[in-house]
């Protein structure tokens, strides 16, 4: 059993905290796995009144040896600065919030927060996480003199491959012979819908042709987008709320192919699990998975309109056979490097480095003095 007791702080367990909320459940049981006692604490389950005292004290209480937090502009890292001067070492993952689209979304009100509290957050850590190198970038840009560890998120084997093929969650709207191109996330202006949603009509009748469907599978907008699409429905299109467990597995079993084409992310899961079932994947540059690229397990889809014409025209054009091809480099780059076990392994690394018990690792970027 490890000497290390790392905490995970992030603002909510829930699914509607983004792809952060994953990240994390899978991270806390690949560390445990290792011998690890890693535990998980949200802010959200404190009264906002007396959130910061209480989260401060919850902290405490479970006698941490290192804290992890999750994710930015929120009111869980208002305290890390506190706990830092605490002897605490602490780190701290953006998960994708310090990208230059997302701090130029309600830039006014980062700004803000970004004085009163962040800066210090960030300033005062051991060590920043990032999850790909273009953040571990984007960090460096606005905070140089903090070390930064790059550690990609992970994706655990599908549990439902070798078992029986559960029903889609659309099999009673769509035909059984049609392909599916899935899109399966967060409802939410950064993950690129507006320009998807123009460039699928634009392409109706080679999706027709081709026998292709788009199936929108989310949440975190309060049904928005899919009482929009009820009402002004788009020709072979459908939105649903979210799944989980086995029947989000079945949605990414009963599918052709994902798309993602986002304008900011970290490093999305719904990406790396829709590879680890073998799906050819249409992601943006942002999703910051040039590997998938060069592995050719995806095509190039950026938010925009004509583009995305052009890459949704080039899946209809690929063969069963082809789709396959890039569907089995999919499931091979994320054997290779995305096991949750290799994860976890260089976490553990890194905070055996940041409480002085061995040397620094590779995947530590230092400062440039």
């Amino acid at each position: 059993m490890s000497s290390l007791s790392p905490l995970h702080v992030s603002h909510s367990v829930r699914h509607g905290d983004g792809g952060i909320a994953f990240a994390v459940s899978d991270l806390l049981a690949a560390q445990q796995r290792l011998g690890i006692y890693s535990r998980w604490l949200t802010a959200d389950q404190f009264d906002p009144l007396q959130r910061d005292q209480h989260l401060y004290e919850s902290i405490i209480d479970c006698k941490p040896n290192i804290i992890h937090f999750h994710g930015l502009w929120r009111s869980h890292t208002r305290i890390a600065s506190r706990l830092s001067a605490s002897k605490l070492p602490t780190m701290i993952a953006p998960h994708g919030m310090m990208d230059p689209w997302a701090m130029a979304h309600a830039s006014w009100k980062k700004e803000l927060v970004w004085q009163l509290w962040e800066k210090k957050a960030l300033n005062s850590s051991v060590c920043l996480h990032a999850v790909c190198q273009s953040e571990a970038d984007a960090i460096r840009a606005k905070l140089p003199n903090v070390p930064v560890a790059v550690i990609p998120n992970g994706v655990s084997p599908p549990l439902t491959l070798g078992h029986p093929l559960p029903k889609s969650p659309w099999s009673s709207l769509i035909p059984p012979d049609q392909k599916i191109l899935l899109f399966l996330g967060r409802y939410h202006p950064k993950k690129g819908l507006e320009p998807l949603m123009s460039a699928w009509q634009s392409v109706l009748t080679e999706a027709k042709r081709n026998s292709w469907w788009l199936v929108c599978i989310g949440f975190g907008d309060d049904g928005k987008f899919q009482s929009q699409l009820e009402n002004f429905p788009i020709e072979r299109c459908l939105v649903q709320g979210p799944l989980f467990g086995v029947e989000k597995e079945a949605a990414f079993q009963h599918s052709s192919a994902f798309i993602l084409p986002s304008f900011s992310e970290g490093l999305p899961v719904a990406a790396l699990e829709a590879m680890s079932f073998r799906l050819p994947c249409l992601l943006s540059s942002a999703c910051n998975l040039p590997e998938a690229f060069d592995s050719h397990a995806a095509i190039r889809a950026e938010p925009d309109t004509t583009e995305l014409i052009h890459s949704l025209l080039y899946i209809f054009s690929q063969t069963d056979h082809e789709l396959q091809r890039m569907g089995d480099n999919s499931a091979q780059l994320v054997k290779n490097s995305f096991d949750w076990h290799k994860i976890a392994k260089s976490t553990q690394q890194v905070y055996e480095w940041m409480v002085g018990q061995a040397s620094c690792p590779e995947c530590v970027i230092m400062p440039n003095k």
